[in-house]
């Protein structure tokens, strides 16, 4: 086989796309069966093989009673090929990096302990949340209780907004005192008209959030002070996830459903 063919093929064009652009250069114009005679492409794919060559920018139509083609500047297709290959070597950087945390995230059995995994670094923590968040494909239970981060309402606003069409179930359990509801009953009446069922309580254990019955994360209430940072917790274990999810269950039928 011809080596710049060869080269052609190693860039990412198939055999045919190679060989067909190759006599394209090497002609001034060819027709279909003209190129699919010199090439020895089969006929019946040689109209294929051209559509893809003038989609990807290596060869152009001319209109005439007879169509014939003509190659592109190699500089300029070549150019247009090193493009969509640095898009997709970006893809598979970021692809590479999720499913990555998304392996860690499903096989941690090798100790017995290894299905909890403890945060304490708050930019770790939000990255871990919103991974999880991502993660969700059928239902998302949050049980809320001060104090709470600055943005948080929005937050879950914004998240309800990104599913609005992956028919998600989102339940939200908030603990309110007296005191609290004034200010917040505005943004929690706006989570239940964007579609989230939500309940209010005069006291809950802890915050949590479970994610498809199968993972659960934790912040433990009382060090999320202005000094010291939250530490977050998250479980991967059915039984547990089974057992937290009866018990939110239980105090979202107790609360007033808004």
């Amino acid at each position: 086989m011809n080596k710049f063919i060869e080269d052609l093929i190693t860039a990412g064009l198939s055999p045919n796309q190679a060989k067909a652009y190759f006599f394209l250069l090497t002609n001034p114009e060819l027709t279909a069966s003209e190129l699919a005679k010199i090439s020895k492409i089969p006929r019946a794919r040689v109209y294929d093989v051209l559509e893809f060559l003038i989609k990807k920018g290596f060869c152009s139509e001319i209109n005439e009673r007879v169509k014939r083609f003509k190659a592109v500047r190699p500089a300029e297709a070549l150019g247009i090929l090193d493009q969509e290959m640095a898009a997709k070597r970006e893809i598979i950087l970021k692809l590479t990096d999720t499913l990555d945390k998304l392996y860690l995230l499903e096989n941690r059995q090798e100790d017995p302990l290894n299905f909890i995994e403890v945060i304490s670094d708050r930019n770790k923590q939000i990255e871990r949340i919103e991974f999880l968040d991502d993660l969700v494909k059928y239902e998302l239970f949050t049980m809320c209780k001060a104090p709470f981060d600055r943005n948080f309402l929005t937050d879950q606003q914004i998240l309800l907004q990104r599913f609005s069409n992956k028919n998600i179930k989102f339940r939200f359990l908030f603990e309110l005192k007296q005191q609290q509801r004034k200010k917040l009953m505005p943004f929690i009446r706006q989570l239940s008209l964007s579609g989230a069922e939500v309940g209010i309580a005069d006291f809950l254990p802890f915050k949590m959030n479970i994610y498809d019955s199968s993972k659960i994360s934790f912040y433990k209430v009382e060090s999320i002070m202005a000094n010291s940072a939250p530490i977050l917790m998250i479980m991967k274990d059915n039984t547990l996830v089974k057992l937290f999810k009866t018990v939110f269950n239980k105090y979202f039928a107790g609360s007033e459903i808004i």
